[in-house]
């Protein structure tokens, strides 16, 4: 499947696998190019696959704060890595547990900044620290993948 609209085409893509313990690993991912004229902006689509994934595995006391993080890391990407294309990823790593990610071209590793009251930015990391059980950075060849792991109730 294939959502457009108008001029924005995003590819979704979906993978099944089993790691080396016999753990199920489930991934949908969503590579989103720029958006073009008036089109919605890439968080919307990010923040649909999240919300899209988590109701079909039944994990949706971890969709608010899910929404809310890959909102920030897919914000992060636009800004700091400047590239055209993101690629969002929700991987369901347990029966409760889901990792989000975005993947972008940058090699520069996210930095925590400290913002002051005033300032209208510097908060991404903090936002993404607060409902996240873990967080990192995941080095590719071509760039970067941030990531944040999420816990449902019966995790924490």
């Amino acid at each position: 499947m294939v959502p457009q609209t108008g001029e924005v085409r995003a590819e979704l893509l979906a993978s099944v696998s089993a790691d080396h313990g016999g753990s199920l690993r489930i991934q949908c991912g969503l590579f989103v190019p720029p958006p073009r004229g008036s089109g919605p902006p890439r968080g919307s689509f990010a923040r649909r696959l999240v919300r899209v994934s988590l109701s079909v595995w039944g994990l949706d006391d971890l969709t608010e704060d899910s929404a809310a993080v890959v909102s920030e890391l897919v914000a992060n990407a636009v800004r700091h890595a400047r590239r055209g294309s993101i690629r969002v990823t929700v991987e369901r790593l347990g029966e409760d547990r889901v990792r989000l990610g975005v993947v972008d071209f940058s090699h520069e590793r996210p930095v925590r900044g400290t913002a002051g009251t005033e300032d209208e930015s510097g908060r991404g990391l903090a936002l993404v620290e607060g409902p996240a059980a873990d967080w990192g950075t995941e080095p590719l060849p071509w760039g970067k993948r941030v990531w944040a792991e999420l816990k449902g109730r019966s995790g924490t």
